[in-house]
């Protein structure tokens, strides 16, 4: 089978991926099997990255469905991130990345951090327990990493509402006179007399996990510290 497939190889150039499981050991990395399929045009994918493309769909259509029920009803709904986050425990012992190690320290990791931030404010508890399922899918590394575009993405959509709503410039010259006010002594900060926009933040997780999965793939390895 594996010899067809060479001889289909040879015979054209292809851009196709191809998935190196029961002939892993023959398509290592740096292998004479591995360079003639780059040579070729053909993308070498280890076991790991396959295991790791499993957990991403998962991840990615977790995402979807708490950004759309998140934008249609305000809401992400905890029959969805608890089983998420059980299976992402569960697949942590038959595929990896990421361990089971990390898949829990995925989960508790996104789960302090995220909790820190409601507690803060602007942060509700279904974007909590939906980090700690995609922690618990992809491990700690994916989640801060994966924030650093999240709130991105959640800062530049937000400008773009409030200048949709026309409340931009009172803002920013609310947070210009908040930030004198920190730094000069005896000033008063002004108060925001417009009501708060409020904006869901599911659809920024979601457009963040993309985006990185994204990133992975195109490493063909996950995120690590």
């Amino acid at each position: 089978m594996f010899g067809s497939r060479w001889a289909e190889m040879n015979a054209r150039p292809s851009r196709r991926t191809v998935w190196c499981l029961n002939n892993y050991n023959c398509c290592r990395k740096g292998s004479g099997v591995e360079r003639h399929l780059q040579n070729r045009g053909v993308r070498f994918v280890s076991p790991e990255a396959f295991f790791m493309s499993l957990q991403a769909i998962l991840t990615i259509l977790l995402t979807f469905v708490c950004a759309y029920t998140d934008s249609r009803r305000g809401k992400i709904y905890n029959k969805v991130t608890y089983p998420a986050a059980l299976l992402g425990l569960a697949l942590s012992f038959v595929m990896s990345p990421p361990s089971p190690l990390a898949s829990l320290t995925g989960l508790c990791g996104a789960l302090a951090l995220y909790e820190l931030m409601r507690r803060i404010g602007g942060m509700g508890a279904g974007d909590v327990k939906l980090m700690a399922a995609v922690g618990a899918l992809k491990g700690l590394p994916f989640v801060l990493f994966g924030s650093l575009y999240m709130f991105c993405i959640a800062g530049l959509a937000g400008l773009i509402l409030l200048a949709w709503k026309g409340h931009l410039i009172p803002t920013l010259k609310w947070v210009a006179g908040t930030l004198a006010a920190a730094i000069v002594p005896g000033m008063t900060p002004p108060s925001l007399k417009r009501e708060m926009t409020t904006m869901p933040f599911g659809p920024s997780i979601f457009a963040g996990t993309c985006l990185c999965t994204y990133l992975e793939f195109l490493n063909n390895s996950p995120f690590t510290f």
